[in-house]
């Protein structure tokens, strides 16, 4: 009978041991998402603030180009 209560035990303690370790890298993986999603965010608002920048330049270089049209 004891070798089945060790082998209760062994597997009570297993099982927790699973769902500690389990626990805990849902957690980490958790984290890891939360920092890509940032990432991805600053990422996304560098890229908007360069097509801002060149549609702001594209804009002023076609007024510059209307008005040489117009003294030409």
């Amino acid at each position: 009978m004891s070798d089945i209560s060790a082998i209760k035990s062994y597997v009570v303690n297993l099982s927790q041991a699973l769902k500690q370790t389990s626990s805990q890298t849902s957690q980490q993986l958790e984290q890891i998402a939360a920092r890509v999603a940032k990432k991805s965010e600053a990422a996304t608002d560098v890229g908007l603030a360069s097509i801002q920048r060149s549609n702001a330049t594209n804009q002023a270089l076609g007024e510059y180009r209307n008005k040489i049209d117009t003294f030409a």
